[in-house]
């Protein structure tokens, strides 16, 4: 007859420090990793990477950086970097409260692709977000000044202070999005 073994001890290394992107396509929910000690590279992506919709377009960065600074102050959120990219948004925040992650990432997201699409009720534009937005959670030390590197990367790089560089293997694998 066999004996029932016990339950194994989890693991905090085993939870998933990742979520969203396009690993969630095809995937059940799972909830966001969030650890309010540690900080979150997140990445919001859009189809629209072009003409008058692109993120980088002169008013659009506008709106956008003004967007996150209020909201960063409402929902209690520290931003440590940000590169806003044609396509993307790539920020390293800090949340203390996982209500305050949620209310910052669903307003953001919210208030950005309404203020850009120019979208109101009864005249709406549709999808502007790719996916669910790309979040993990980042290790202090060399993982959060490598993340970091690559975020200040992508905003010189979008700026067009620098050509594009291909990234290292090792440096993809600590600051992979999707």
């Amino acid at each position: 007859m066999k004996t029932q073994g016990t339950l194994p001890i989890l693991d905090k290394s085993s939870i998933g420090t990742e979520h969203g992107g396009s690993r969630a396509v095809g995937k059940r929910k799972n909830r966001r990793p969030f650890n309010s000690k540690k900080p979150l590279h997140i990445v919001m992506r859009t189809e629209h990477g072009h003409g008058r919709l692109a993120l980088t377009e002169k008013n659009n960065k506008r709106i956008i950086g003004q967007v996150l600074s209020e909201q960063a102050t409402r929902w209690s959120v520290k931003i440590y970097e940000q590169a806003i990219v044609s396509s993307h948004i790539h920020l390293v925040i800090l949340a203390k409260i996982r209500s305050h992650l949620q209310g910052f990432l669903r307003s953001v997201a919210g208030i950005v692709a309404t203020r850009i699409t120019k979208s109101v009720k009864g005249r709406p534009f549709g999808k502007f977000w790719l996916g669910l937005t790309f979040t993990r959670v980042v290790e202090w030390g060399r993982a959060f000044a490598v993340v970091c590197r690559y975020v200040v990367q992508n905003a010189r790089e979008a700026a067009g202070l620098v050509p594009f560089a291909p990234r290292k293997k090792k440096d993809r694998l600590l600051c992979h999005s999707p």
